[in-house]
């Protein structure tokens, strides 16, 4: 209605227009029902855009179209204690609902409550918010948001909100082609209950969102009462996250996140920003870990920083096994309160890519026990550091495969052993003071500008022609390998450069170049070569190598002869 008055102050006429809108209208469910059935509603006819509809009975949307737009959608079962459900459950039907505000569930009574889409052509338009409360002690058979059978749904943010809880069922379910795309934020909390509050993302299916945050806050009871909060990425789902991802537990039993579940499996996690994962003081029950578990062929990626924090007795766990990825771009910061309360797994054959530096701040610098790498076969995992910029390399560790692919250089923080493969795709080791061993079996490959510096090779060579190839040199002087060949039998040999006077080497030197059998005119006092035979008792024919910064470079290449010292003076080994 519209009405047109005339006021008059002090002669002056002015207008005011007073305009009445349609009043938002309350809509509740009051039978069992189809959405278009006018019995369904308190109204006695269907919902429109202007309505606020809350469901309290089962409602069922079946086998027939459906198009409809309502302001906001509330599912509530606290009363007339019957089921709050909106289902879509058939797969053929076109069905499309729009939301102008936000979605509720909430659940406060034992009984199910729950916004269920199913089928291809059966999508949620929510512009607001979806929102999930759940603060009831009691069982509960279903209780959230489920999307089966290739449904989806867009909205702003989905927040879950866990006050008590007594069992596990799917608080968002996403499977069989559905999807769920998020324009903001994910938000889990749990700060009480006896279970957990969880987002399943399940064959095939596909969650996205901008930052993901999941909190578990439950009170600890000395008998380690208290439940989990968990992402599980199974079979094929996939998961992108744009911004962060955050997950901190601060009581209750775990946080739990899976990538795959079984063979074969594809999951994936995709995290744009960075991803934090904190472990705080908890008491030391069973099943108080925090782990996170990539399966199969599933992977685990950032592409920002990874940081995981633990000061609790139970550990915070990274298990990959099958075939599964880790690839973090960015720094990965390990900091643990003991020796064993942080770790990371590679099992199988598992892959974990570094484009940055890997960081142990506490309890130790660098701390042996957080890593532990399958490096014997049949399960040989493989570790790749592929940055930009110069890398920390962890150490001491045993690697299976490890792969060098940086075109700047590494920094071994530690003696590394690579029981399997050394591959210097590209870039140098700088390897001060530091030894890289390669047991007998173990293979390498390097190149002029992807060698070990400064740092001592020990080799397990079995009997051969040969040549077996040592990628050694200096920052300053470059690339000097050694080849040894014609190995009589098995033997390890470690191989050193340096790239100075060898009458200035210390314990067990000096090797003075003026001490030398009268067959040699002079000994170089530029550099020199320590190969060391430390295992076995063979024989090797030794060939060694240089560049141009070297100091025995010049025209007289056919005089040059290789000398060793054979503990008093220096011989030609002819």
């Amino acid at each position: 209605m519209k009405s047109f008055t005339l006021w008059q102050v002090a002669g002056i006429f002015l207008p005011f227009l007073l305009m009445y809108s349609k009043s938002q209208s309350q809509v509740v469910s009051i039978n069992s029902g189809n959405w278009t059935s006018p019995s369904t509603w308190s109204t006695g006819s269907l919902p429109g855009a202007g309505d606020d509809v809350i469901i309290r009975h089962a409602v069922t949307i079946s086998n027939s179209s459906f198009n409809a737009t309502i302001r906001s959608l509330t599912l509530e079962n606290a009363t007339n204690n019957a089921p709050a459900t909106v289902s879509s459950n058939s797969a053929a039907a076109v069905r499309s609902l729009h939301i102008l505000n936000d979605l509720t569930v909430s659940a406060t009574t034992n009984n199910n409550c729950r916004f269920l889409l199913q089928g291809a052509a059966t999508t949620a338009t929510v512009d607001g918010n979806i929102i999930l409360n759940r603060n009831h002690t009691g069982f509960v058979d279903a209780f959230g948001i489920s999307l089966r059978s290739g449904s989806s749904v867009t909205a702003n943010n989905l927040s879950i909100t866990y006050a008590n809880s007594s069992d596990d069922n799917q608080e968002v379910f996403i499977r069989e082609n559905s999807s769920m795309v998020l324009s903001g934020n994910i938000s889990v909390l749990s700060t009480g209950g006896a279970e957990e509050p969880s987002i399943d993302v399940v064959d095939n299916a596909y969650l996205e969102c901008q930052d993901f945050y999941m909190e578990l806050a439950l009170p600890e009871a000395a008998s380690g009462v208290g439940r989990d909060a968990e992402l599980r990425i199974w079979n094929n789902g996939r998961t992108v996250v744009h911004g962060d991802f955050t997950a901190t537990r601060r009581g209750g039993r775990r946080i739990m996140i899976t990538i795959g579940n079984s063979s074969p499996a594809q999951a994936s996690l995709l995290v744009e920003g960075n991803m934090v994962l904190e472990h705080f003081d908890g008491l030391n029950h069973t099943n108080k870990d925090f782990p996170i578990t990539v399966i199969d062929q599933s992977s685990l990626a950032v592409r920002g920083n990874l940081t995981a924090h633990s000061t609790s007795v139970r550990p915070l766990n990274f298990n990959f096994s099958g075939s599964s990825q880790l690839d973090v771009d960015g720094t990965v910061t390990l900091t643990g309160s003991s020796v064993s309360n942080l770790t990371i797994s590679a099992f199988n054959t598992s892959s974990l890519f570094f484009g940055g530096d890997i960081v142990m701040n506490s309890p130790v610098l660098p701390n042996p026990n957080i890593f532990f790498f399958a490096s014997a076969s049949p399960n040989i995992s493989t570790v790749t550091f592929n940055g930009t910029a110069n890398q920390a390399v962890p150490g001491s560790e045993t690697y299976g495969n490890l792969i060098i692919n940086n075109p700047l250089h590494v920094t071994l923080a530690g003696n590394i052993t690579v029981n399997n493969q050394l591959n210097m795709m590209s870039g140098k080791i700088i390897a001060a003071t530091r030894v890289v061993t390669l047991p007998l079996g173990a293979s390498i490959s390097g190149s002029s500008t992807a060698y070990i510096c400064n740092g001592k090779l020990s080799r397990g060579l079995g009997a051969g022609a040969g040549p077996y190839w040592f990628y050694v040199g200096d920052t300053a002087k470059g690339y000097s390998p050694v080849t040894l060949s014609n190995i009589s039998g098995n033997s390890t040999f470690e191989v050193t450069y340096y790239p100075v006077d060898a009458g200035t080497a210390p314990a067990p030197g000096p090797y003075l170049t003026g001490t030398k059998i009268p067959l040699l005119e002079k000994v170089s006092n530029h550099e020199y070569w320590m190969i060391d035979r430390v295992g076995g008792s063979s024989a090797a024919q030794v060939a060694l190598g240089w560049n141009v910064y070297s100091g025995v470079n010049g025209d007289a290449l056919n005089q040059l002869r290789i000398a060793h010292w054979d503990g008093m003076r220096w011989k030609d080994t002819r």
